[in-house]
């Protein structure tokens, strides 16, 4: 199940089997001047598990509307298709499906509850090129460039790119690496590093490629920085002429929370103070934005708004300290009503996540009812965390 259709021009979509991950997309895509809008970190992913635990790219703001641009995977989907429990295959469409009285929303974001994925049809955007400016300490990796510089200037930073992602070691209190993306029409005049903002408060504009992160890695690549290139190459981290490589990363227990974005600045203030004491726990902090969107169980759309992506790598071999710390983060930024990634761990209760979703929750899981009655896609995780079944 892992064939990909030829896009088509004409309706500017394409359709993708269940198990066709985003390289093998890409890939089709290449040529046809067609593009995917965002995309998640990793091309390694395939398409249906991203869509149905929420998993996101990053978007900046509109400064006109105050809104974001950019939404998860899951916002790309027009349609699904899907086995259910009788063996009979359904589809659900946004336009035949879709609205207040459908079932589509209900669909989407699914966690494999509905029933085996046959295919997605997904929205497509026409062909771009991804101009990155990257900004860091300097000189590198000296202690200089403080993590108030992210805080103190979040709404700067939303509105000044199309894209963006923002690392920061809270344990030193130390702005690592900002990346700002444009989005520009493939035949833009190349990109002239020189002409740039050669800081941002405090932060130094970088175009030499770093180091791959693990150099023992077999195909390990450096990292681009200032740079301009196909929206496939830039947009994922790992990803260099249409092919994957890596991941480049130590083994790790990820944990990831969407608060509104309104709400960035006090969230981030609370994850300063929580996070000081995290030296050699934490292997990296990574923030991003992602636009609303009306399906039931989005993680990235808290209390109907735009939300901000605040994830989390951990030390894998310190398993015992590092849930007890995410869960002590977790615990304060509940204040914010944040969600977990679905695709990730969590220290929340069944009872907590119900209370988050609500309404969207019940109606989820009378859905699972109607086409699969006997629980034949629950596994431990979905009795316990969707049903609240012990």
């Amino acid at each position: 199940m892992d064939w990909v259709s030829e896009p088509c021009v004409a309706t500017k979509t394409i359709r993708v089997g269940g198990g066709a991950t985003f390289t093998q997309l890409v890939q089709k895509l290449s040529g046809s001047g067609l593009a995917l809008q965002n995309v998640p970190a990793l091309p390694q992913f395939t398409v249906a598990g991203a869509v149905a635990t929420g998993t996101h790219g990053s978007s900046g703001v509109d400064p006109v509307t105050g809104k974001a641009k950019l939404g998860s995977q899951a916002s790309q989907v027009i349609s699904i298709e899907m086995v259910v429990a009788d063996g009979s295959i359904m589809e659900f469409s946004r336009k035949q499906h879709g609205g207040v009285d459908g079932e589509f929303e209900g669909t989407v974001v699914s966690m494999g509850c509905l029933g085996v994925v046959v295919s997605l049809t997904l929205e497509l955007v026409p062909d771009f090129i991804v101009r990155q400016r990257v900004y860091v300490q300097w000189p590198h990796p000296a202690p200089s460039w403080s993590y108030r510089a992210i805080i103190d200037n979040f709404e700067e930073l939303l509105t000044s790119c199309d894209s963006f992602s923002a690392f920061v070691d809270w344990p030193t209190q130390q702005a690592g690496m900002l990346v700002l993306r444009d989005f520009v029409e493939p035949r833009s005049a190349p990109l002239e590093a020189m002409l740039l903002p050669q800081e941002w408060h405090g932060g130094h504009l970088i175009t030499e490629p770093l180091p791959p992160l693990l150099s023992a890695v077999d195909n390990a690549k450096p990292f681009r920085t200032t740079s301009q290139g196909p929206w496939h190459d830039v947009l994922f981290w790992y990803m260099e002429d249409l092919e994957a490589f890596g991941p480049q990363a130590p083994e790790e227990l990820q944990f990831e929370w969407f608060v509104p974005l309104a709400a960035a600045r006090p969230a981030l203030e609370v994850v300063a103070e929580t996070a000081r004491g995290w030296a050699g726990l934490a292997l990296y902090c990574e923030l991003r934005a992602v636009r609303r969107d009306d399906l039931w169980l989005s993680p990235s759309t808290v209390d109907g708004c735009d939300s901000l992506a605040i994830a989390f790598g951990f030390d894998k071999h310190q398993e015992a300290r590092a849930i007890a710390a995410a869960g002590s983060l977790e615990k304060q930024l509940g204040q914010f009503h944040a969600r977990p990634h679905w695709g990730k761990l969590t220290s929340l209760s069944p009872i907590a996540l119900r209370d988050l979703y609500g309404p969207a929750l019940v109606k989820f899981k009378a859905l699972c009812k109607k086409y699969d009655p006997p629980g034949k896609f629950r596994n431990r995780w979905a009795n316990r965390f969707i049903f609240g079944e012990a």
